[in-house]
């Protein structure tokens, strides 16, 4: 096992006494004892000690006498970084010790490090942790170091003689004080993660890409990345791989967000503050993303400082935001709360109505996120997330003051989820969801026209638009060595009710669109995801997927497979070949790549099949 002791101010002093009423404690009082009169903080995984009894030979003893009790009964040996001891087991056997696996964490929050790298030093080996913080990492010699790594902190370099086997371990890791100068130099010290072929993106590069107003947006930054493009200057959407933006699924922590865009898509719903990671698969999509068609956009979220309160405060031309993160219950339950607003509404519309032809009578969005964490032990966890987004738009067109087209238009996000997250046995890791979302769009156009009698007409169109979903998904990841599995399902209901109306009285409206009658739509899917690298130069991935849809008299199964052959040609490249099949049961009718939700969600049917991508 691994447990690591600090003192919160300076380095340890192992020479500090510390008085005991007894010679006898179970392990986790005696640990608590020592947080009492230290202040030392302890991280310890509890499925991996035993909590027999430690028996001291004296009641007064010094960190470093105390270290040794663990050490001669226990069988540990310790080592010292900073103001960290670090409890580690010895293994003299190579067999012994074939993977390692564990938890990487800020020290100052105990916020997962997510995509932080994990690399064997002399063989090279490299893999990055999950969205959970949880990495495993085979092993092929014990006379090898481990070195964790993440952007802005200092690594931690390790022996892999001290390291326990199969070890549910947290390793903490410390920021740079202060960043100097930076030197880039063209030399690439370890392999690339070729197992990790998607791109993670960091909260501090979100809030250093600089948007419209002085705002960092994360739909600006995925602009940057190869393959994905704006459609327009007001970066209503992206598309990626050449499809239009409806055929992207963007996630909140594995929820659906089925509406990414704040007002003409100026702003993304993915406020940065509360985000801590963005991963972005554009190909050979993983199977538990069952569902889309071009790419998937999942955003994580912080879980929340656990040792004190945290927040901060931003106003800018465009918004004003406020976050907040801290503990509910020191070390064990967590929260993170932000809160965004636009304040465009105050000054835009009367800016725009002496220069526009048209005139902005409201301009108004918000967002929320909450989410809270309670840990349960270092190996289980578990989460629940709240999401909220609402925007508010209306425009008039006028002529000569006089009144041409009223334009309104409103929609909603909503997300809630409840996760657990475990692992069993270190080398098994489950992650159970059960989340529901909601989209709610409710827009009007009246236009206002002179009839050949000279009197005011009036032509409206009303389009409304609810999609809900409720969902249940269980992934499993199984590592083995140089080989990782992954299996899961997921049930889904959907609810769609499209309507479209207007006062046209030969108008070529379908009719069941005009009925706005609701649709319950039934889907499916299980899902077997592998990762082979047990070669030096060749990795191969892929999966199957295996989807069911239900809706009505309609129903379709289908499978979607991907391969992937990655050749490593040399320490900065590779080739990879890959074949996928994907498919989207969910469609848009219009295009909504002017940031505003102009298209309606329908599901697939007889009319409108399932819609399939080689």
């Amino acid at each position: 096992f691994v447990s690591a002791l600090a003192y919160s101010q300076g380095l340890l002093d192992l020479n500090t006494k510390l008085h005991f009423n007894t010679h006898q404690y179970k392990l986790e009082k005696w640990i608590s004892d020592i947080e009492k009169q230290t202040n030392i903080k302890i991280n310890y995984s509890p499925s991996q000690i035993l909590n027999h009894d430690v028996l001291l030979y004296k009641k007064e003893l010094s960190i470093k006498e105390c270290l040794d009790v663990l050490k001669n009964q226990y069988k540990v040996d310790y080592f010292i970084d900073g103001n960290i001891v670090y409890l580690l087991k010895n293994y003299s056997n190579v067999d012994e010790l074939n993977s390692i696996s564990g938890y990487v964490k800020d020290r100052r929050s105990g916020e997962a490090l997510i995509a932080a790298y994990v690399r064997l030093q002399k063989s090279k080996r490299t893999v990055l942790t999950d969205e959970s913080g949880y990495f495993n990492i085979d092993v092929d010699n014990m006379f090898d170091s481990l070195e964790i790594s993440y952007v802005g902190y200092k690594p931690l370099i390790i022996n892999l003689k001290q390291l326990n086997k199969n070890l549910n371990s947290i390793f903490e890791l410390s920021r740079f004080a202060q960043l100097g100068e930076v030197i880039i130099k063209d030399d690439l010290k370890s392999d690339l993660a070729l197992d990790q072929m998607i791109f993670k993106s960091s909260l501090y590069d979100i809030q250093n890409i600089v948007s419209i107003l002085g705002t960092g947006d994360l739909m600006n930054e995925l602009t940057f990345l190869p393959g994905i493009a704006k459609i327009n200057d007001f970066q209503g959407g992206i598309s990626i791989n050449g499809l239009a933006p409806e055929s992207n699924c963007y996630y909140l922590d594995g929820v659906r967000i089925y509406e990414p865009n704040h007002i003409f898509g100026l702003f993304s719903a993915f406020n940065s503050n509360p985000v801590n990671k963005v991963s972005v698969y554009t190909n050979n999509l993983p199977g538990r993303y069952s569902g889309a068609l071009s790419s998937v956009i999942d955003s994580h979220l912080k879980e929340g400082n656990i040792y004190h309160l945290a927040g901060s405060a931003s106003l800018s031309l465009s918004e004003a935001n406020v976050f907040l993160s801290g503990p509910l219950i020191k070390q064990k339950t967590s929260f993170i709360l932000d809160f965004r607003k636009n304040i465009l509404n105050y000054y835009v519309p009367d800016v725009l109505d002496k220069y526009l032809e048209f005139n902005i009578k409201n301009i108004d969005f918000y967002d929320v996120n909450l989410k809270l964490t309670h840990r349960i032990s270092p190996a289980n966890k578990i989460n629940f997330i709240f999401y909220k987004g609402r925007d508010n738009l209306q425009i008039n067109n006028t002529i000569e003051n006089k009144l041409l087209a009223n334009n309104s238009f409103n929609w909603s996000n909503q997300a809630l989820a409840l996760k657990w997250n475990s692992v069993y046995k270190d080398d098994l890791t489950s992650e159970l969801k059960l989340s529901m979302s909601n989209y709610d769009n409710n827009s009007s156009t009246v236009f206002k026209f002179k009839s050949v009698n000279n009197n005011d007409k009036f032509l409206s169109i009303i389009s409304k638009n609810n999609l809900r979903d409720i969902s249940l998904n269980h992934q499993l990841k199984y590592y083995l060595p140089s080989f990782k599995f992954e299996f899961g399902y997921s049930l889904s209901k959907y609810n769609i009710s499209p309507l479209i109306k207007s006062n046209i009285a030969q108008s070529e409206i379908d009719p069941q669109l005009e009925s706005g009658e609701d649709s319950v739509l039934y889907f499916t899917s299980a899902n077997f995801d592998f990762s082979f690298d047990k070669f030096k130069y060749i990795t191969l991935k892929g999966n199957a997927v295996f989807n069911y849809l239900f809706s009505g008299e309609y129903n379709d199964f289908y499978i979607n497979p991907a391969v992937d052959i990655i050749l490593k040609t040399g320490k900065k490249s590779y080739l990879k070949f890959g074949y996928g099949k994907t498919a989207q049961f969910l469609h848009s009718l219009g295009s909504y790549s002017i940031g505003i939700p102009s298209m309606l969600w329908v599901g697939s049917d007889a009319n409108i099949p399932v819609s399939r991508m080689h």
